[in-house]
């Protein structure tokens, strides 16, 4: 899927810099310039996660599911957060995609990547794109700001 934000990103970039002031290479980003930037890093992180989500949920058929079945416990554990999941993890702009990934992966073990496919995918991505843009938004400052 292709990032709708880019565009607005390259637009706000130009506008940055053409309005800077003298001896800045570019002018803070504004609120609203923020939230799209926000919203492009939430949108590259859920894109760079469905890859997590459509593996686990094929390992998690596969360990569930082989001559020597693991559990549910055994196979969320290890795979990049705790299990099981946090409060503190589920409010961080790292973990919560991957919790995400790992409670869908489960949910669809084995169904990730094979027939509805795509719904599913869907589902995590629109799961994804739902995490709160506060935990991706920050304030602009230049690095010599104290």
């Amino acid at each position: 899927m292709k990032n709708p934000y880019v565009k607005f990103l390259k637009i706000n970039k130009k506008k940055a810099v053409q309005e800077a002031e003298l001896g800045r290479h570019r002018r803070l980003r504004t609120h609203d310039e923020s939230i799209i930037r926000a919203k492009n890093i939430r949108f590259r992180t859920c894109q760079k996660t469905i890859v997590r989500y459509t593996g686990f949920a094929s390992k998690a058929y596969t360990y569930s599911s082989g001559k020597h079945p693991k559990t549910k416990d055994e196979i969320m554990k290890n795979n990049g957060v705790e299990y099981p999941f946090t409060a503190a993890q589920a409010n961080d702009k790292i973990s919560r995609p991957i919790q995400i990934a790992l409670e869908l992966g489960w949910k669809y073990k084995g169904k990730a990547t094979e027939g509805k496919a795509n719904r599913h995918i869907e589902e995590f991505f629109n799961a994804c794109l739902a995490i709160p843009i506060k935990l991706y938004y920050s304030e602009d400052k230049f690095d010599d700001d104290k």
